[in-house]
Parts: structure tokens; sequence; C-alpha cells
């Protein structure tokens, strides 16, 4: 057992004065594991005054933490007489973080000192506050109770937890109105999450040891629950079958507490059956008790699954009780409990003359009048026979063990095929499942192959009959899936055979559907995709049947349509067709050079819907990069530069690309003038596009970057930006820098995404050029310098960041002595906010470790506080540079915890790392580094670095 110093009064009157803050309590209490300090803190009466609530200017309240309970609880198992006193004695007060602490303690100690705390956790249930993480929390301790055999304590604090109250809003609403018809709704005292988790995890594990005695407590608690939800005429009549479709737990259902109750009650009825057999009489009497119909369908429940001479008398009675034959469908648990009888039994369940009363009730109903009073003008002779069979299956069904003669015959009547026959599934009402779809064909690939091909055509053309399956509702029977299915058939046999695929080609124009078409165009791509060229021509020809569908006006169509067909998603399809047939892997030959050109040239130059008429595909988007690689006729711009490079790798490095330059001026000539998203991509790709015409590209600069609209600037030479210098292009785009600079005001109040991106991306786009030498620091001429005069400190500070972030590990010399210049010229302004961005600069290996330190503490004499994030690098930095230079490194972190505040997180393992190295260095100098770096830890509430002994 460890051995703890005894305190003197003088050692604790100076570690108490050094924590009158409440951010040093905090520290202090939370680390002190000496259960000797409990006495002379008791004394000095550190427990007898909890923290009150204090409310704020602006009506909220904050729940203060008690810091001395969590020394409690460090020490609790230790003393735990001491501490149980020491809680019992804490005034009441409605701040429930103290409830919180005392839980955790609760937690700590023994089954018997821990039960005695019961008490104490229950007055703050009364409180209007909120007890963070209660359901974790209580849980816990109702199995630490149970574990502990405090079955007495378990079972009292769970009908606290459990319990519901009024529903207090509604029942003054009524009161003010009496017209007023809202359903009360009683609440617990947690979340509807918290409850469920609260009876799952708890209460769940307290009925596995205890089932006949829960499962009494929550019968009562559901009773009460329904007695405070309404007074029904019917005094049975709960409406369980709405608010709780299934008496067991199923997947996918919300959040629920009073159905979540009654699921616990099951199982805890359950579990008494299972474990207890000699209790389950007496429960059943519990049960009966009740009135409420919820309590009949448990009783139901719990006898479906325990058929036997016990429960078959209960059995009968239900159902030769029953007043609704040839009335109403039965309950889930009524049919399932007739069901099993009839199953386990056999024809000695009933008499054959009581089954043949209650099967001439069934087949008797139901009334015509009723049913003609019920649906009104709706009604016909049709409708009612339906409804009556329906009825009829659904009342016999679980009688089919036991039917005989002519109720046999007219039951299999009513049952001829699988799919009429009824599951325990089919007699849940209200129930709702939460769930994620799936997607079906009407026919598999392997059935559609055994179809001819004009039978394939009728059918993809006929079939709209999109359905949930009737034995799984989460799958959808649909036209997507069937497109699907459709396409592998094409793909694995139907292009391979030439008769086939002729008929196909052949009759293209009879394809209703542009789904179809769309999954003709991705099966080709699969096969080129795999490096199949055969056919290539063939499908060059039905791509360009498909980009003879103009792009038409999209509020209405849909390409599953035929009446309003939309060829959108095929003309996509186009697209990434053309940009597969590009790639190396692919080898496609030049001799389609003419073709491919020829489709680019429709792509990019098409009436587009969504372009054209400003209809984005992304709602909400705020990229009109993004949205141009969503849309066909903008990656075909992109493809368009691809299909250059492709130009140039068959045909030799200078080669002409005359087709690209040629179908950007004809798009240049199009009725319909660019728009956003094309002048981004256009400018993303105005780089690769010089390197393929450098002439062109530079007498056209105004077609990609236009100076007289500002907003198609930015959209444009934002996108630029994000490419990185290259020398020769630096000159071509000057101007365009210039103007950039001389409008930079006007840009930034554009106060949108690519405007923000564009000032960013200029201010690291001009520090890569002044690497590059093609801009100078310092002289009121350089870009880079005017970049720094028309923007605000914080762009500095990104750019400051973006160098140290992206200087990385290699560098050569010249390089690296530009950086260092860069450095230097920043430093001179001394702006705070842009040096605290150096933490970054500190992990860049390339720079030497000398003067990464040395710049470091010329930082330090400017910046005198660093946030969490930049003192956390910093030090792991220091940590990695000690070996190499401790002196420098301990002076810096000297400098480094002198510029940090006590809400500061502090690696401890990397902080003693440092000071242990500086407390044992023989140079007096460091070691006096290392005392004042944890002096100034200290001071700052860090207690940790109290004792360096270790």
């Amino acid at each position: 057992m460890k051995s703890y110093e005894k305190p003197t009064d003088e050692m604790v009157k100076k570690a108490l004065a050094f924590v009158k803050k409440e951010n040093d309590r905090q520290y202090f209490f939370t680390r002190l594991q000496n259960p000797l300090w409990v006495k002379p803190l008791k004394e000095r009466g550190y427990f007898a005054s909890p923290p009150p609530i204090r409310k704020l200017s602006d009506h909220s309240v904050q729940l203060p933490w008690w810091p001395e309970l969590r020394y409690l609880k460090n020490v609790a198992k230790n003393e735990p007489e001491d501490v149980v006193e020491i809680l019992l004695k804490i005034p009441q007060t409605n701040n429930t973080r103290i409830c919180e602490d005392i839980i955790d303690i609760a937690l700590e100690l023994s089954g018997e000192h821990s039960a005695k705390l019961e008490s104490k956790i229950l007055e703050y249930f009364d409180t209007d506050y909120y007890i963070a993480y209660s359901n974790e929390r209580c849980s816990n301790l109702l199995m630490h109770w149970t574990q502990e055999n405090q079955i007495k304590v378990a079972l009292n604090f769970t009908k606290e937890l459990i319990k519901f109250s009024p529903d207090s809003d509604n029942e003054r609403r009524r009161k003010k109105n009496p017209g007023y018809d809202g359903i009360l709704e009683p609440r617990t005292m947690f979340s509807d999450f918290e409850y469920r988790q609260i009876l799952e995890k708890g209460v769940s594990f307290l009925t596995d040891k205890e089932p006949f005695q829960v499962a009494n407590l929550l019968i009562d608690e559901v009773d009460r629950m329904i007695e405070m939800r309404e007074i029904y005429e019917r005094k049975s009549y709960d409406k369980s079958r709405i608010w709780c479709a299934t008496l067991r737990k199923e997947k996918g259902f919300y959040n629920e507490p009073k159905r979540d109750l009654v699921h616990a009650m099951t199982y805890a009825c359950e579990k008494t059956y299972e474990q207890m057999p000699d209790s389950v009489a007496e429960l059943d009497g519990k049960l009966r008790e009740k009135h409420w119909r919820i309590f009949q369908r448990v009783r139901q429940h719990l006898y479906s699954f325990n058929v036997n001479e016990q429960t078959k008398p209960w059995i009968l009675d239900f159902v030769l009780s029953h007043q609704d034959y040839g009335v109403h469908s039965y309950s889930s648990e009524f049919q399932k409990m007739i069901r099993c009888a009839c199953e386990h039994f056999g024809y000695g369940f009933l008499p054959e003359e009581k089954r043949a009363e209650i099967f001439e009730r069934i087949i008797n109903g139901p009334s015509k009048k009723e049913f003609r009073d019920s649906m009104g003008d709706n009604c016909s002779e049709e409708k009612f026979i339906k409804q009556q069979k329906h009825l009829h299956k659904c009342q016999l069904t679980p009688f089919k063990n036991v039917l005989y003669g002519k109720y046999l015959t007219y039951f299999q009547s009513l049952t001829s095929s699988k799919e009429t026959l009824l599951a325990d599934k089919d007699y849940v009402s209200g129930r709702v499942v939460v769930g994620a779809i799936k997607d079906r064909s009407p026919k598999s690939r392997d059935e559609l192959a055994k179809l001819s091909d004009e039978e394939i055509l009728n059918f993809v053309n006929e079939w709209e009959d999109t359905h949930r399956d009737t034995d799984d509702w989460f799958v959808e029977i649909n036209i997507r899936s069937l497109a699907s299915e459709f396409q592998m058939l094409l793909e694995e046999e139907i292009i391979q055979d030439n008769s086939r695929f002729r008929f196909w080609i052949n009759h293209r124009e009879q394809i209703r559907r542009p789904i179809y078409v769309r999954s003709f165009i991705q099966a080709f791509q699969e096969r080129i995709k795999s490096g199949n060229l055969e056919k290539i021509d063939q499908c060059f020809d039905l791509c360009e049947w498909v980009l003879s569908h103009e792009s038409q006006s999209g509020e209405f169509e849909n390409e599953k349509s035929f009446d309003t067909p939309d060829w959108s998603s095929s003309r996509f399809a186009v697209g990434d067709l053309i940009s597969e047939c590009l790639k190396e892997n692919v080898k496609t030959p030049l001799s389609k050079r003419e073709r491919l050109a020829k489709l680019l040239e429709l792509l990019c130059t098409q009436y587009d819907w969504r372009l054209d008429e400003q209809r984005p595909v992304l709602i909400d988007g705020d990229s009109s990069l993004d949205e141009a690689i969503n849309n066909t006729r903008c990656r075909a711009l992109e493809t368009l530069v691809s299909f250059g490079w492709w130009i140039r790798k068959h045909s030799g490095e200078n080669s002409n690309v005359q087709e690209v330059t040629q179908i950007l001026e004809t798009r240049r000539m199009c009725a319909h003038p660019l728009t956003l998203p094309e002048y981004a991509i256009l400018g993303s790709c105005y780089q690769n596009i010089y390197l393929l015409d450098k002439q062109w590209a530079s007498d056209n600069k105004s077609f990609f970057f236009p100076q007289g609209n500002l907003c198609e600037f930015i959209e444009s030479f934002g996108n630029f930006l994000d490419n990185n210098p290259w020398v020769p292009i630096v000159d071509v785009v000057r101007n365009e820098l210039e103007f950039t600079l001389e409008n930079l005001d006007e840009i930034k109040k554009q106060e949108s995404k690519i405007s923000r991106m564009l000032v960013n991306g200029l201010g690291c786009y001009l520090f890569d050029c002044y690497l590059l030498e093609e801009c100078s620091i310092g002289s009121q001429e350089s870009l880079l310098n005017k970049y720094y005069q028309k923007t605000e400190k914080k762009y500095w500070a990104k750019l400051f960041y973006h160098t140290g972030k992206h200087t990385g590990e290699k560098l050569d010399e010249k390089l690296k002595k530009r950086v260092v210049e860069f450095f230097d010229w920043r430093l001179t302004f001394k702006d705070q906010d842009e040096l605290h961005e150096f933490a970054f600069w500190m992990k860049a290996e390339c720079l030497d470790v000398e003067w990464r330190l040395k710049s470091l503490l010329s930082i330090l004499n400017i910046v005198k506080d660093f946030e969490d994030i930049e003192f956390s690098i910093l030090t792991e930095s220091l940590c990695e540079m000690l070996e190499s230079n401790p002196s420098l490194v301990v002076e810096c972190f000297a400098g480094l915890t002198g510029a940090i505040d006590k809400t500061t997180y502090v690696r401890v393992d990397q902080a003693r790392i440092i000071l242990n190295a500086g407390l044992k260095d023989e140079n007096p100098e460091v070691r006096n580094n290392a005392e004042q770096a944890r002096e100034n830890l200290l001071r700052r509430g860090h207690f940790d670095f109290l004792n360096m002994e270790d």
C-alpha cells in the first residue's frame, strides 16, 4: 500500500495560499492525491460551502465546479467513511455540478458506503437544472449498486430515474382555455435519448438480476404515466397501438420515452417468466389489476412465448371473451397468441362447437351498413367485398392449424398464392421504422438475358411501375436499378455480339427513355477503360446522336421519362467517355483525333440549360469551380485541354494543336456568353493552354481574364492563382497581377469565397514569384510590397503562415537565402498577428536549427501571448531541437512560457524533457533559464512542475 506524507500546518497554509483563484483551485485539487489532507481541509471549512449557481446579466446561468469534490473523488477509496460523512453534511443547493461529482465519488466507493449517498444524490433530481452526462452517470451508478448487491437502493433509485411528471404546460393551457384539446404528454427529467440509455443500460442490468421486482416497479410506472396522459371515455383505451406498435424494441425506432418504458417493462416480464417461474402467477395478477389495454397486450405477448398448461386457461379466456370477431382486425399480440396456442395444442385447444361459433362470427362480418356509412360516396360493392375478404383472411390466419371443413376450404381460397399469406408484422399498426432505402431492378441481368432484344426493348420502354417491395419496405424497385442491370447486359453480352449490337444501334431512336441510352454509353466506357476499343467508331456515332438532342428547359424533364425526356445525364456520360479515351492506359489511336475533336466541339459550344439559365447543379453552392466540375460544358472545356496534351503525346512536343484553339474561338463566338463556372475552368486551365499554344494564349488573355467585368475576372484569375508560378508565364500575366493589385479594394468588397481566395492566393503567388526572382521586396515598385500596402494584417499573417508551412525539408541554398531575407524584412514591421504564425517555420527542416531558434527569440521579444496550438507546435519543435542546441532551446522555452496564460494547455511530458535537460546542464546560464521557465509555469498554475526529481 502506498504511503503518504502527513502535511504540516505550515505546508497546508503555504499550499492553500497559492490557490485562491478558481483556476488555481481547479488545478490543485484535481491533482491532489494524498488522503491525509482530508482532515486539515475539512477543519478549514473547504467542504462546507458549495458554490451556488450564478445568474448572469443575459438571464443565463452558470453552474460552477467545486474543485474540492474532485479531491474527495481521488481519495474516496482510501478514506470512504470520512468522505461519505463530508458529503452527507453538504448543504443542499440547486447547483447540479455538485451532484455530478457526488455520483462520480459514489462510483468509487464500495457498495455499503456508496449506497449511503443515495439520499444526497436524489436531492438534486428536484432542481430545474441539467445533470451533465446523466444517462452515463446514472446508468453506471445503477449498475454499480446492482453489482454490489445494494438491490433495495438500486430499486428505489430506478423508481426515481424512470418517473414521469405531469404535462404542466398543456394543463395550464386547458385551464386558461377550456376548448383546448391538446393531449397531455407527461415528461421525464431526461432527454429522450438519455432516458432510453438509462433503461437499456442501467435498468436492464438490474432487470437481469431482479426481474420480478423490476417488472412490478415498471408496471406501476407505465400505469401512472398513462393516467397522466389522458382520461378517455373508454377507460381501457390508451391508444397504445399508435404510440407503441410493438412491445419489443426494434432497430430503427426513434427515441420515445413512453414507448421505451413499455419495452423495458416487457423485457422485465419476459425475464420473470424465464428466470422465476414461481412468480409468473403473481406477475399475471399484477398485470390484470391494471385496466389499460397495453397490459392486456403484454399478457397476450407473454402467453404467445410461453404456451403451456399454466397459460392455456388464460389464453382461452382471451379468445372466448373477444368481442370483435368479424368487426376489427386483431392486434399483433392477440393474433400471435392464438396462432402459437393453435400450433402448440392443435385441435385440442378449442372444442369444435366453440371454434365453429368463432368462425361463423368471422365470415358473417363485417357489417355492410357500417362500411357504407364509413365510406360515404366512395362506397361500392367491389370495395366492400375486397375489404371483407381481407378481414376474413386476417382473422382466420391465426386459426389456420385448427380450421376444418368449409372454413378450411374458404381460407385456402383466400390464400391461394404465396403473396397473400400474412406474417406477424402485417398485424402491426402505427409502426414507424427508420432505415436506408435499397434499390432493386424489376428484372435482374440474368432475367433480362433470357429475353430477346425486342422483348428487352419493349420492357425497358414500358416498365415504369416504381414501387416498394411488399416483403421489405426498404427495397425500392425502380428504373434506376433496371438501367444498371441493362448496362451490365450490354457490356457483357450485347456489345460483343455483332448481330445484337446492330439491333440496338439500328433501334436507338426507339429507346424512349434517355436513362437507357446513358447505360449504353457507360457500358462502352467500361469497355474502353479496360482497353477494349472494338466498335469505337459506332460508339462515337452513338455519342454524336446523343449530342444531337440539345439541352432543353429542365424544370419538368426527367431522364426516366419518355413524355418529357431529359438528355443531360446522357450528354454528361458522353463527356466522361471522351475523357476516358484520352487516358494514357487506354491507348486510343491518333486516327480518332478528328472524331474526338468533333464531339468536344459539340460539348463545349452547345446550349446548356443549367449553365445558360443560371440553374446550378449544386444547391446553395458557393464555388463556381465546384459547379463547373459538375457541369457538362465546363468539364468538356477541361477535357479539351487534356485532348491537346493527348495530341502532343502522339505527335511530338512541338506539334500543332489547332483544334483546341479553334474550339475555344468557336465558344467565344457562341450566342450564349461565357458563364462564371466556365471562367473558373478557363482560369484554372490557362497555364496549360499557354503551354499548348503560347502565342494564341498571350494574344487572347482578355478572353480568359476580362478586366472589363470584375466578377468574371475574379472568378478566372482567382482560379488561375491556384497554379504554381512558372517563370515564363509570370511576365505574360504581369498586367493581370498589377490590375488585381490596383483593384484589390473593390475585390475585397465582393465578400465571396472566390474573392477571399483570390486575395490570399495573390499573396502566395507573389511570394513564390519573389522566390523565383521575378519579384523583389522592399522597393516601392515591388508587386509583393504593393500587396502588403493594399491588404490588412490578417492577410499578412496568412501569408507568413503559408511561407512557414510550405518551406519544407529541402530547399537549395539560393532559395533558403531568399526565405531568410523575407523573414528579416517582415520582422522589421514587428506585427504581433503576423509573427504569431511563426510556429510552422520551426518545422522547416531545410532552415538551420540555430537560425530558427534565434529567430524565435527575436519574435519572443515582440509577441507576448501564444495560443494553445501555437504553444504546442513550438514546444514540440523545441523538443526535437534539444539535442542539437540545448542552451538556445532552454532559453527559447523560458521566453515561451512567459508568453502564455493560465488557460494554455501544456504538454507535461514535453515540458519536463526540456526542463530536466536545462536543470541538469553544466552551464549556470542554462540552468537559470530552466528555473525561469519552471517558475513561469508554476505562476500560471501548472503545478505538475512542483517536483522535478522524477
